[in-house]
């Protein structure tokens, strides 16, 4: 699918959202402090966050989503909107500009940008109810992990449906298929997971560990 359009009309409407985020906080006569004007705040940062995390915009995210923590507090009425805090909301939004315009070009670039907003993140780290730590604003600004590897190793299970063996049906065949796949682990004893088990096939069950075992050790005394 071709997101190149939809990505260059993210970019247009988070450039207009900035601007209302902007005239929200500059006009309280417009904008008075309320619900509304707190819901609208929120809203503009938690929708430049989740449409950026669709093209991948992860410097964009990151920054954006300790934003948006900071004004859901503001409108569950756990902040007051102080000219301080009006002041770094500003910077924020700002930054969150420039976060825009880097990604825009490059999301390396974007990501090479995201340090220079140390200061806000420290100062809107401390209108959140977790204190801040280095830890968490070197998280915040530290490169992406790399890629996962994915392990040549691969684990294999049956899975037998309650009536499997009141149809004379011995998964042997099964096990067997398995076994010569890799290596297989033979555990004694009963699982405890079979006393949660309906009657008929506990009893299937301890049937069929009994064929499994004769089976086993048949196969030793053959080494022998």
């Amino acid at each position: 699918m071709d997101l190149s359009k939809a990505r260059l009309i993210f970019f247009e409407e988070a450039e207009e959202l900035c601007d209302a985020l902007e005239t929200a906080l500059l006009d309280p006569i417009a904008y008075p402090p309320s619900t509304e004007t707190y819901n609208l705040l929120f809203r503009t940062a938690h929708t430049i966050k989740g449409s950026g995390g669709i093209f991948g915009l992860e410097a964009l995210v990151r920054f954006a989503h300790v934003v948006e923590n900071v004004l859901e507090r503001l409108r569950s009425n756990q902040l007051a909107l102080s000219d301080e805090l009006i002041s770094l909301l500003l910077a924020s939004n700002d930054h969150l500009r420039r976060l825009l315009l880097t990604s825009a070009g490059s999301e390396a670039m974007a990501l090479v940008d995201l340090p220079k907003g140390i200061p806000l993140l420290e100062s809107l780290y401390q209108y959140q109810d977790v204190q801040p730590t280095a830890r968490s604003v070197s998280d915040i600004v530290a490169p992406p992990n790399e890629p996962l590897t994915l392990s040549p190793l691969r684990q294999f299970s049956l899975r037998l449906y309650p009536n499997t063996f009141r149809f004379d049906f011995y998964p042997l065949s099964f096990l067997h298929d398995l076994n010569i796949s890799g290596s297989t682990m033979l555990g004694s004893g009963k699982p405890a997971l079979v006393l949660d088990i309906p009657q008929p096939i506990q009893h299937a069950w301890r049937r069929e560990r009994k064929l499994i075992r004769q089976h086993t050790e048949a196969s030793v005394r053959d080494k022998h």
